[in-house]
């Protein structure tokens, strides 16, 4: 995640995490490959990744565990993601390039990720070779091989106007109910803002009133709640 949220007392950046996924047959050993460009992290010996293993990494561990309970960090790296992009190069020995992966925050990359609660995960399938987290705030130390895409590629837009209001939107399928949820962290508990009962197939777009002024997190699942 190289653009989070923050939190009060704790600056946006402390979030900031990177995780490896060894999606091979065999175990990797990591250990000596380092950063050559991005940010700065040496694997200490013993680094082993079997398969389907995470390695994450993070600025600060502290904030991490606070905002996700019970989470591994297996390292701290040095520098920060640059927001506006950048290439991330894993190397070995002197200097020889292992993995090298580019993100940015312009189009068509997705603006969810820099600076509105998510993450970049990794996607074979797409153009980019990356998506935005199905959840706010993505998954760190979790195997989300079952979530690759959220369910019908359906993408929730807030939109807080000006008078206070908040506008939804999101392609919707006639026959399919949803549900707006909001939370006013992502360590608490998810609680239903608007259901949405589509008549026709095609974009949905509501303009709702927030209950409360801190709601900061918004996610849409389907069917609806009762």
């Amino acid at each position: 995640m190289y653009n989070p949220l923050g939190q009060a007392g704790v600056s946006a950046g402390e979030f900031e995490f990177l995780e490896l996924k060894n999606i091979g047959e065999s175990t990797l050993d990591l250990s000596g490959l380092f950063f050559s460009s991005g940010i700065s992290f040496v694997f200490p010996e013993g680094s082993l990744l079997a398969r389907g293993e995470l390695f994450l990494l993070g600025i600060n561990r502290a904030a991490l565990q606070s905002r996700y309970p019970g989470l591994v960090v297996n390292g701290i790296f040095e520098g920060k993601l640059a927001n506006e992009g950048e290439t991330i190069t894993l190397s070995s020995g002197i200097g020889a390039p292992v993995l090298s992966v580019a993100y940015d925050d312009a189009a068509p990359w997705p603006e969810q990720a820099d600076g509105q609660g998510f993450s970049l995960a990794a996607d074979r399938e797409s153009e980019l070779g990356f998506r935005v987290s199905v959840i706010p705030g993505g998954s760190p130390g979790s195997d989300n091989s079952g979530l690759l895409k959220p369910v019908d590629d359906l993408v929730l837009t807030m939109t807080r106007l000006p008078n206070g209001m908040l506008r939804v939107s999101f392609t919707g399928v006639q026959g399919r109910s949803y549900s707006l949820e909001t939370s006013p962290s992502l360590n608490q508990a998810w609680q239903a803002l608007s259901n949405f009962f589509p008549e026709t197939s095609g974009k949905v777009s509501r303009t709702i009133s927030p209950r409360v002024s801190r709601e900061r997190f918004f996610r849409l699942v389907t069917p609806a709640n009762p």
